[in-house]
This record gives C-alpha cells, structure tokens and sequence, in this order.
C-alpha cells in the first residue's frame, strides 16, 4: 500500500523571485503557504501554534500604497482571527507579541479553543 504524501504549496503576491545576499532590499508582499494532510488521513492530533506577532510603531502604518489602506496592525488582526476561526476545539494557540522584546504582560500561554477559550482569545486580539 502506497502512503499518501502530505502536500506544501506557497504562492507569494505580487510573484517575484530575488536572490538578496546582501539583505539590502525589502520585501512587501504576502506570502501564503498551505499544507495539506493526506486523504487517507480521517482525524487529525490537536495543534498546539504559537504566534509571534510585531506590534511595534511601525506596525500603525498603512499596509499598503496609497495611505488610505488599513494600518498593518488591522490586517494583523483580521489575519489572527482567521488563523483562530481554523482552528479545532482540542487545538491551542499562545500569542507572544513583540516590540524590539516580547510584551510579557500580553503574552498568553496556551489557550483552548473550546467555544469560550475562541472567545477569549479572539478579545485578546482585538486588544
């Protein structure tokens, strides 16, 4: 019986291909990469994610040209609550925002994502 391969896929927008030893450039773009279980695979074991996010000063700028785009912050947020409406009940999720060091006081540690543990940490995104 031959096993089923799990199946990585990424797509970067605008597509570019750049090679930067100097790490002189900059990229903006959105990077999306998605994993895919095998077919045969029927359930899966609960995840535990851990989340790093830069709330730093540069993240109150647009996202984007012309200005009138979102801050980073607000896509930031958008893109936390997807991440936490994808996950399972059994799963758990940690944020650990950062700003040049980590924020302890808004650091979560692990948090269910039972109905009320959803709830919970979706407010603490909102912040």
């Amino acid at each position: 019986m031959a096993l089923d391969k799990v199946r990585v896929s990424a797509a970067m927008s605008p597509p570019i291909l750049l090679v930067d030893y100097s790490r002189a450039l900059r990229l903006n773009g959105t990077a999306v990469v998605r994993v895919e279980a095998p077919s045969s695979v029927k359930s899966c074991a609960p995840i535990d994610l851990v989340t790093l996010l830069n709330i730093s000063h540069s993240m109150g700028w647009a996202a984007a040209l012309p200005a009138e785009t979102p801050p980073r912050l607000d896509v930031l947020k958008k893109a936390m609550k997807f991440i936490i409406r994808q996950l399972d009940g059994n799963d758990r999720l940690a944020i650990v925002p950062f700003n040049g060091q980590v924020i302890k006081e808004y650091t979560t540690s692990f948090v269910e994502i039972s109905s009320s543990g959803r709830k919970a940490i979706e407010k603490k995104v909102d912040g």
